[in-house]
């Protein structure tokens, strides 16, 4: 076995350990949780990469146990697309695939590899872009992963390619020398066989001539044989620079035409590769003024020089998406650092890549949208406020002079949907004001043990319970007093009450609260119709209804706005809101936190 497989058989060794080891660990902690789908999976798996072990060690079988390590490696990376991986660095393991691969199985198998990883995560986004399942991560940054995958990728595949290359050749030469080092030991033979018996036979001088004559013949063919394979030498030499100059033009022109600027930085801080649109969306004329400029807007933000320096030791990625430039620019940045293995196996840092994207564009349309949004609603309101006001005073005032049946239904209902226009249009405006953070909240200590009841006499007096039982479990001892926006909670479990009361139609809705350590939980519960799993997901997200279909409008009514608007308000004052549980025909379960009164958020 030579070195080379030694080496390749040992990495292959270590992979398949650190996995079984792994997923021992999960079957452990999944049988404690009693997850047992989970358990079968580990067991299996686990199964597999002991016995891939065992045919590696006592067999030296290669081929099927790498499959399986890399198999094993590429279920850990797409699982931390969802999980989001240890301290969210699920992306950064994503740059270990084209390593694994390259070292696994070479140029052209370790294409196949990241060709295979690369379709994995695009299948993944897709799935999450349609809703089928939920990553971690959003698009954007799995799109700037692939491109940093695809560009670790490339730099392993010529790597491996040269590196390849100059084994074969440096095999080669080792031939060659061997081959002439025998050549020279036989000729050194022959010149001390000759000489010997030039010592012993004075007599044959005729002999010894010939002898020598012949001798300096092979010298002499052997001469112009070595020119000869100098020459060939040479000439290879030759072509394999060509081959690197080839490759550097088309890594530069990879580089130049890529979508985003682009900065290469040693963990000296020296510039090594800074494209063209790096110049232009940083405004710069030359490469030092393109890297001071970007020092400068990154100021406050993150310190690129400690950045580099603590590489080896912070090996987390850092996005801003806020950094504006004084003529009206807005960059989104992304610095990585960049990884490779040494012999010793320990990852060590060569330094960082910095992605510079201009976003002016994307900028400028959200906002217009936003304006467009809060102008558009504010202008219905004015005169949906008319219709509704002129439509109570028909009915309050001129009730009698509506004699007409078919007429009063008429004024009814265009009073009716004048008041559920205005809802509408006030959700609207409630959100513009949300993610425009200019939603003002008056954050009070208030007990919630008083304002809940006031709620569910509100119900009572509105008669909008439907028969419904509505009740309210008081704690056993005095809740304690929250800080918060009162209007804005009663705002938030007015919403939930309706919603609850909604989608019930027997039963009724209970609401309970909880002391947790710094903070009180309200849960609401129902009897209701229930939340199918798929659509779970929906909720707490702008224009989405838990519906039975993903592509169709609730027929209950409304916009999808209401827990969006909940779930802003609540995070605006430092709490969570979430769905507890739900089941389907049994009812579901809503709660969200508030943090205690306490005099540090009192000030």
């Amino acid at each position: 076995m030579t070195q080379k497989e030694q080496w390749r058989e040992t990495l292959l060794s270590v992979i398949l350990i650190v996995g079984g080891l792994t997923l021992t660990f999960f079957f452990f902690w999944d049988t404690f949780n009693k997850s047992w789908f989970d358990v079968s999976i580990d067991l299996i798996s686990g199964i597999i990469l002991w016995i891939s072990l065992y045919l590696v060690k006592a067999r030296h079988h290669y081929y099927w146990p790498a499959i399986v390590a890399w198999l094993s490696v590429q279920l850990i990376l797409s699982s931390s697309l969802i999980s989001g991986g240890t301290e969210k660095l699920g992306l950064i393991w994503w740059g270990l695939l084209p390593i694994i691969s390259f070292i696994l199985f070479g140029s052209k198998g370790g294409l196949i590899g990241i060709a295979i990883g690369m379709l994995s995560m695009f299948t993944m986004s897709l799935l999450s872009h349609f809703g089928l399942i939920k990553l971690f991560f959003p698009f954007n940054e799995i799109a700037q992963t692939e491109i940093m995958v695809l560009v670790i990728s490339l730099i392993m595949f010529y790597y491996e390619k040269f590196s390849r290359q100059a084994r074969e050749e440096i095999a080669d030469k080792s031939r060659l020398l061997e081959e002439q080092s025998v050549l020279k030991k036989n000729i050194e033979d022959k010149l001390v066989e000759n000489l010997n018996k030039l010592q012993s036979e004075k007599d044959s001088q005729t002999n010894v001539r010939t002898a020598m004559l012949n001798l300096l013949e092979d010298s002499k063919e052997l001469e112009k044989e070595l020119q000869k394979e100098k020459a060939s030498v040479e000439k290879k030499v030759e072509e394999r620079t060509q081959e690197l100059q080839s490759t550097k033009a088309k890594l530069d022109s990879s580089i130049e035409n890529m979508p985003v600027g682009f900065f290469m930085i040693d963990t000296s801080g020296s510039l090594l590769v800074v494209n063209a649109l790096a110049h232009i969306n940083l405004g710069a004329k030359s490469d030092k003024q393109a890297y001071t400029t970007l020092k400068s807007v990154l100021n406050g933000k993150i310190d690129i020089d400690k950045y580099i320096h603590e590489c080896n030791e912070k090996t987390q990625t850092y996005v801003t998406r806020d950094i504006s430039l004084p003529n009206g620019k807005f960059l989104k940045i992304f610095l990585a650092p960049i990884f490779s293995k040494e012999i010793s196996k320990d990852k060590t840092c060569r330094g960082i890549v910095v992605l510079v994207d201009d976003i002016t564009e994307a900028m400028i349309m959200e906002r217009s949208k936003d304006e467009f949004f809060s102008i558009a609603s504010h202008e219905l309101r004015t005169p949906l406020t008319a219709i509704r006001g002129n439509t109570s005073m028909i009915l309050d005032y001129y009730a009698k002079d509506l004699k007409d049946p078919e007429l009063r239904d008429m004024v009814d209902d265009v009073h009716e949907s004048s008041i559920r226009l205005i809802n509408i249009v006030n959700d609207f405006l409630n959100v513009s004001r949300l993610e425009q953070s200019r939603m003002v909240y008056d954050t009070k200590q208030f007990d919630l043990g008083e304002l809940i009841p006031e709620i569910l006499k509100e119900y009572d007096v509105t008669g909008s319970r439907k028969k419904l039982s509505l009740e309210f479990i008081p704690p056993k001892k005095a809740l304690p007093k929250v800080s918060a926006d009162p209007d804005k909670v009663r705002q938030v479990l007015i919403n939930l009450l309706g919603n609850a009361l909604k989608f019930t139609e027997k039963g009724g809705v209970k609401i309970s609260t909880e002391v947790l350590k710094n903070q009180v939980k309200v849960l609401v519960t129902d009897t209701g119709r229930g939340i199918p799993l798929k659509q779970q997901t929906l909720l707490f997200h702008k224009f989405q209804q838990a519906g039975v279909s993903l592509f169709t409008r609730d027929t209950a009514g409304g916009t999808g706005l209401g827990l969006y608007i909940s779930r802003m308000m609540i995070e605006g004052m430092g709490g969570q809101i979430k769905l507890e549980k739900s089941a389907e025909n049994k009812g579901s379960v809503f709660s969200f936190i508030l943090p205690l009164a306490t005099a540090k958020n009192k000030e």
